[in-house]
């Protein structure tokens, strides 16, 4: 910019020479502003160099994080666009996060422990309670069936005396469609054989939580209903395909319960085996 000579009257006043200062620096900002245009024609001013005061302690760090060849003004893009990055993957975690809540809001809302008595006798009843949901289809679900009570005369009394209660239920029951020419007194030493085997003290304890089970899936009770039936795997599977129910179900409600029937039986014969050694060894 070539020198401006400007000669100025000995009577003006201040404002007047206010005004014309800021006009100046008016002008040789517009210039200045014009030749960095020329300069930076290509790239546009915004690449112009820039200086930003920083603490040699922040300078510092930045070096640790600069790459090979890597200038600072470089890192300092990488870094925001790793910012920017983060913020996006962010913004969609919160958004799935969400999603998640709904669902489960939505699964909640249609899921509750159901709290019931099964009617064995006018003087016993078994209470017991399950997941009951609108959606039975959805991944983890399982019904849950727990035996909460065995009342007796409106008390409720230990698990082996409500077993055996049943047991003794069942006994009773099948006498009364014994044959009258058959023989009476044989069939109840039997019976009453049947009170003191552990082994279908076993068997009968599951057969409880089975039978109850089949009638919360079918929503009534089936006394037709083979006992056999209720220890086979596949006659569950093709139950649980009939109504739609999940694999976590059959294998929380039904698997899980076969195996450790199998595992109450073993353990059982492994006692009664044991028994046996000593006294042998005894003798």
């Amino acid at each position: 910019m070539g020198h401006i000579a400007i000669n100025l009257p000995d009577n003006s006043d201040e404002k007047f020479l206010d005004l014309l200062r800021d006009n100046i620096k008016r002008m040789a900002e517009a210039k200045n502003t014009e030749r960095l245009g020329l300069f930076y024609e290509k790239k546009g001013i915004i690449d112009a160099i820039s200086t930003i005061r920083v603490t040699l302690s922040t300078k510092n760090k930045l070096r640790k994080y600069l790459k090979q060849t890597e200038t600072y003004d470089e890192l300092i893009q990488r870094l925001i666009d790793s910012y920017e990055s983060l913020k996006e993957e962010n913004n969609y975690l919160k958004q799935i996060e969400k999603e998640n809540q709904q669902l489960i809001k939505h699964i909640e809302s249609g899921y509750k422990r159901e709290k019931k008595s099964l009617m064995i006798h006018p003087d016993f009843k078994i209470e017991y309670s399950y997941n009951e949901s609108k959606v039975k289809s959805y991944e983890n679900f399982s019904f849950g069936l727990e035996i909460d009570n065995y009342i007796r005369q409106g008390t409720p009394i230990p698990e082996r005396e409500g077993v055996k209660t049943i047991q003794t239920i069942n006994i009773l029951k099948s006498i009364r469609e014994i044959n009258i020419t058959s023989d009476i007194k044989e069939i109840i030493r039997k019976k009453e054989i049947m009170l003191e085997s552990e082994e279908d003290f076993i068997k009968t304890k599951y057969l409880i939580y089975f039978r109850i089970l089949y009638s919360v899936i079918n929503k009534k009770l089936d006394n037709q209903l083979n006992d056999v039936s209720l220890f086979n795997v596949d006659f569950w599977k093709e139950l649980y395909e009939i109504k739609g129910l999940p694999l976590s179900s059959l294998e929380e409600d039904i698997n899980q319960k076969l195996k450790h029937f199998d595992l109450e039986l073993n353990q059982l014969k492994n006692d009664i085996e044991r028994k046996k050694w000593n006294i042998q060894l005894k003798e």
